[in-house]
């Protein structure tokens, strides 16, 4: 701290000083937790992700320093360090004792997101393969869908499973969003492909509170869309072809939007939710 900084604090009480702190404090945590966050959707494990974060911060340091700052047993952080030289997101010299540094957090992104293509690619490629493997040694018949099954699903995999099921619609969808959610689904490229669906001739019936929403949203204004929505619900709903379902959530926690998806192929709730909908013009 420089004595400017120094010669500002003086002029505050020790009680002013201890919450400016403090509050300096809780923003650093909140922010190292929004990262560890990130860094763990890319299979990096918490105290891996504490690790590079604090490399990052802090520059090439020995395993004990890492230890003593981040509060992890020494044994347990040459275990991570090894783990994250591996992944080819921490670096080591030769120089005893030996020090550890960390790529910059677009390249640690970068490496991990490439070494994560490359194997989802791999597991893509041999699918087939391991299909026809799994046909010889299968001893039932292949189970057919079963009607009033349900699934719940979390937010990762959610958009991936409504795109899935967008893609094998034949006839209709109809779909009822919230705000937050028509803007989510822009983002993710659902609405493209709804969008899309309607221009191939599949009855697209999209309801949404307010029209004010997608204002500035290229695309929103296909005629496939109602706003205005006069009784709105407090579910996201998306009906596929009249015969499955996804039901969508939405919750905030202490600052953090989630979403919770739940999926049925449960005709009589199918059924409830078209007739709601219905009411809702």
């Amino acid at each position: 701290m420089t004595a400017k900084h120094e010669n500002i604090l003086d002029t505050f009480t020790s009680q002013e000083v201890e919450a400016l702190t403090t509050s300096q404090d809780y923003i650093e945590s909140q922010i190292k937790q929004e990262l560890i966050n990130e860094l763990k959707k890319l299979d990096i494990g918490a105290n891996e992700a504490k690790i590079l974060i604090f490399l990052m911060s802090n520059g090439s340091t020995t395993a004990s320093d890492i230890s003593r700052h981040t509060g992890i047993q020494r044994t347990d952080t040459y275990h991570y360090l090894s783990s994250l030289l591996a992944k080819g997101v921490v670096l080591s010299s030769f120089s005893k004792p030996q020090k550890y540094y960390a790529l910059s957090f677009d390249e640690v992104i970068d490496c991990l997101v490439q070494s994560k293509y490359d194997t989802l690619k791999t597991v893509l490629n041999a699918k087939k393969r391991c299909q026809e493997k799994l046909d010889k040694i299968i001893k039932v018949t292949k189970p057919t869908r079963q009607e009033n099954s349900y699934q719940v699903l979390n937010e990762e995999s959610l958009y991936s499973r409504i795109k899935s099921m967008l893609g094998e619609v034949s006839t209709k969808v109809t779909v009822y969003l919230s705000q937050k959610m028509l803007v989510k689904f822009y983002h993710a490229e659902i609405a493209d492909m709804l969008i899309a669906l309607s221009k191939r001739g599949v009855n697209v019936r999209i309801r949404t509170e307010s029209k004010k929403t997608v204002e500035g949203y290229e695309g929103l204004d296909n005629e496939a869309f109602s706003f205005n929505v006069f009784s709105p619900l407090p579910v996201n709903f998306i009906i596929f072809d009249d015969n499955r379902m996804i039901i969508i959530s939405e919750e905030d926690k202490e600052g953090i939007h989630d979403l919770t998806g739940f999926y049925t192929n449960k005709s009589a709730l199918i059924s409830t939710f078209d007739y709601l909908f219905g009411r809702m013009t």
